[in-house]
């Protein structure tokens, strides 16, 4: 199998991988299509320059 086959098989794997982890953890969390999770990240510390 050449490189480039192997690389997309790899990243349709990785894909494949993603989309059942995602839907696993919507089930855990009860969502439904159209739900969102809102997040903000809060930043403290730093300097500026």
């Amino acid at each position: 199998m050449s490189k480039t086959k192997r690389d997309r098989r790899d990243a349709n794997e990785s894909k494949r991988k993603k989309k059942e982890a995602n839907e696993i953890q919507k089930n855990k969390l009860e969502m439904e299509d159209g739900d969102e999770i809102d997040a903000m990240l809060h930043q403290t510390g730093g300097s500026t320059v």
